[in-house]
């Protein structure tokens, strides 16, 4: 004779919902899928779940935050935001829980940069949606292009990053406002506007296009020499720029390389025979 706690057990795997591929690889209780209809996740799809979760416990961290912290927390959200666009499509609905808690995950005491955050996490979202919702997030993309030309540079140097890394993703219809933010850079900002004529040449088929864009843009009056000596030296060393954004890419690589492998690189160490 059954028991009625084994019935009540049974019970509740059957009006339970489906578990997801992790809930499974835990060994937890619930109504399984049948194998031929379980997503199984990628390797990215692994990775990104474990680089968000570890965004997420450092950001709640109540110890002393420091420098290094707050640099690799920034690693994390960008990497997380590299395996969106180049392997976002083949993921399953699991990461798109991870993005809504970090989407409002906010540092303890507050910080004025948070906003900064939520788009990255945004723009993840949009990375892995279907195109249906994208069109209800067209305001995530307009964010990004309109903070491009942001007048606080520390701002100004995330978001140029941010679109570097989500280009792939930015819909034709706004890649003329996007180059048109990046040439204001070239007219009064002090710094990066290297990097912002290094991602806008990126929205034309070759630099020579780039250039003939960029020479018809007329800059206000009393920035006109600067915009025109800028762009003159950018002409012999456009390509170099890309290097800028070569070392953002492999700082998204260290972390992403150690997920993969499990572990963190220990240097052998050999004792001396001399």
């Amino acid at each position: 004779m059954v028991s009625d706690k084994h019935t009540e057990d049974t019970e509740e795997i059957r009006c339970s919902p489906l578990m997801t591929w992790e809930e499974e690889e835990a060994g937890k209780i619930g109504q399984m899928n049948l194998p031929e209809f379980t997503e199984m996740p990628t390797m990215a799809e692994r990775i990104f779940l474990r680089l968000a979760r570890e965004w997420r416990s450092s950001v709640r961290s109540t110890q002393n935050r420091t420098k290094e912290q707050g640099s690799h927390e920034e690693t994390l959200l960008l990497a997380c935001l590299m395996l969106a666009v180049r392997w976002g499509r083949a993921f399953t609905p699991l990461p798109m829980k991870e993005i809504a808690l970090n989407r409002y995950t906010y540092k303890p005491g507050g910080s004025s940069y948070e906003w900064l955050d939520q788009l990255a996490w945004d723009l993840c979202e949009y990375a892995l949606s279907n195109e249906h919702d994208r069109q209800s997030q067209h305001r995530t993309i307009e964010s990004l292009v309109a903070n491009l030309s942001h007048g606080t540079s520390s701002i100004r140097i995330w978001i140029v990053d941010l679109a570097w890394l989500f280009l792939p993703e930015i819909p034709l219809i706004y890649n003329r406002a996007a180059v048109n933010e990046l040439l204001k850079n070239l007219t009064s900002a002090l710094v990066y506007w290297d990097s912002s004529a290094a991602l806008a040449s990126r929205f034309f088929a070759t630099p020579g296009d780039f250039f003939d864009y960029a020479s018809r843009v007329a800059p206000p009056s009393a920035w006109e020499e600067q915009y025109t000596e800028r762009l003159r030296s950018l002409r012999t060393g456009l390509t170099v720029l890309d290097n800028l954004f070569s070392r953002l890419e492999k700082d998204c690589w260290d972390v992403i390389v150690p997920a993969f492998m499990d572990k963190k690189f220990v240097p052998l160490q050999r004792d001396s025979i001399f």
